[in-house]
């Protein structure tokens, strides 16, 4: 199941506010570029390891044949990256709502493994919702 356009823009857009913000807020999402400049916590490298567990779990989700916008968490085996998947999902959905992953080689993945690739790394982090109103999920309108 995927979040159509209204669903995404309702979730991020139709929230009620108690009362009108009248400083900061004090929150580790309400970051400012300059602040991030000075540090690095926000950045990860994958390693080696982390590679060949994509590039294993990428073969899983070609054996089973499925079209890519109904292959699933379950189809994207990741039994050890999945420890730092959780710590990545939880900055941000409840840290300072970003990460930034290094190292994703898709230089050298044809363009279909990259597509498999961020669908499926995706299905990890939660629920996917539609990026424009012609609901594309992935990036060329795929799924």
């Amino acid at each position: 199941m995927y979040k159509t356009l209204t669903a995404q823009t309702l979730h991020y857009f139709a929230r009620p506010q108690e009362r009108v913000l009248r400083q900061p807020l004090d929150v580790p999402a309400a970051w400012k570029g300059s602040e991030l400049r000075q540090r690095d916590d926000w950045c990860e490298t994958l390693e080696d390891a982390d590679i060949t567990e994509i590039e294993r779990a990428m073969n899983v989700a070609h054996r089973t044949r499925k079209p890519i916008g109904a292959l699933t968490r379950a189809d994207f085996p990741l039994p050890t990256l999945s420890k730092k998947v959780a710590r990545w999902r939880d900055q941000v959905r409840s840290g300072r709502g970003v990460q930034v992953l290094r190292g994703i080689p898709v230089e050298r993945w044809p363009q279909s493994d990259s597509e498999l690739f961020f669908w499926c790394f995706g299905q990890h982090f939660g629920t996917p919702g539609a990026q424009n109103p012609p609901a594309a999920r992935l990036g060329r309108s795929l799924v």
